[in-house]
């Protein structure tokens, strides 16, 4: 079972946020009573299922729909599915709720990938019409400018696996770990590896550096609330990066 011990930083710090709005002075928490709130929150959720029935539950089922790219979505509502499960997986936990981090990554990220798949083959396909009625006013043969014209964007699929990828990476720290993970789990091509590894460091990088640099400036406000030499402000931000890396069993 997962402890506390276990999850990074910035993922226990969102759950303390999370939970201090459930807390008995809490916007919520102190107007429903403790033994409740699970049921408030899966009123809530429940509620907004009915409207958007894809964010309900692990989400595998959209999962699928993504990766067998049967029915595209539009990037709009894939993007609304994104959000819309960032916060319900959050309020749930909060409320007290069992459900993990790991199905929410992967919808989190596939829902994600694919709203940027379609923006970017969008963007791609605009891009290219239009260099090839340049080149054809000009008397110019499509393509001898470069491989705009016949460039071609991966599947849906794909973007959808490097966005889970890359937010399970970020998530738990491992990119590696999530990069494989979701390869063995699709069976995708082996093509897409380096791609999704890549995505996934500079995620789970990015973050790092974010949370970090977010945490150095909380020390030396706590620091000069309390008046602590600079010293001592290094010494604790060492000490804080030191307890927040995930141990092993």
């Amino acid at each position: 079972m997962m402890t506390d011990d276990y999850l990074p930083r910035q993922v226990r710090e969102a759950r303390t946020t999370s939970l201090s709005v459930w807390s008995d002075e809490g916007a919520i928490g102190s107007s429903v009573p403790l033994l409740l709130r699970p049921m408030a929150a899966a009123a809530v959720v429940g509620s907004i299922g009915i409207a958007f029935p894809r964010i309900l539950f692990n989400g595998y089922a959209t999962l699928n729909a993504i990766l067998a790219n049967t029915q595209p979505e539009p990037p709009l509502s894939l993007l609304g599915y994104s959000f819309l499960k960032i916060g319900t997986t959050a309020f749930s936990l909060g409320a007290g709720l069992v459900g993990g981090l790991f199905a929410p990554s992967l919808f989190i990220g596939a829902t994600a990938g694919a709203a940027f798949h379609s923006l970017v083959a969008s963007a791609t396909e605009l891009a290219a019409t239009n260099l090839v009625s340049l080149q054809l006013s000009l008397d110019v043969v499509p393509g001898s400018w470069g491989v705009l014209p016949i460039l071609h964007v991966a599947a849906a699929p794909a973007y959808a696996i490097v966005g889970a990828a890359a937010t399970l990476g970020a998530l738990f720290r491992s990119p590696l770990t999530a990069s494989v993970l979701l390869l063995e789990l699709t069976q995708e091509n082996p093509s897409i590896f380096l791609p999704t590894l890549a995505a996934a460091t500079v995620a789970e990088f990015v973050l790092a550096t974010f949370v970090e640099a977010q945490e150095q400036k909380r020390l030396e406000a706590l620091a000069e609330a309390c008046e602590l030499p600079e010293d001592n402000v290094v010494e604790v931000d060492a000490q804080s990066r030191d307890a927040a890396k995930p141990t092993t069993r």
